[in-house]
């Protein structure tokens, strides 16, 4: 059994911009996408750069403040990478 296209994406020129406008929507995801798979590694060398200088001793609230903006950072980008399954 072959599947076509839906009646309305056969034979008018508007579903053919809806397709162009769904097709340019997918690439500025996947742009989108890209950039957070470059900016989450460099994150997390800020965030290991901030433990390895972080001194034994320091009361802990030193250590959550310390932590905290680039934690914060890192998580926001997980965050906008995750994705609903399909």
């Amino acid at each position: 059994m072959t599947r076509s296209l839906p009646v309305f994406l056969v034979g008018s020129a508007v579903p053919s911009c809806i397709l162009i406008c769904i097709c340019i929507l997918l690439l500025q995801a996947a742009i989108v996408v890209a950039v957070l798979n470059i900016q989450i590694p460099l994150l997390l060398g800020d965030l290991v750069n901030v433990v390895a200088t972080l001194e034994p001793g320091l009361p802990m609230r030193d250590y959550f403040d310390h932590l905290l903006q680039p934690g914060l950072r890192l998580a926001v980008n997980y965050l906008a990478q995750v994705r609903e399954p399909v």
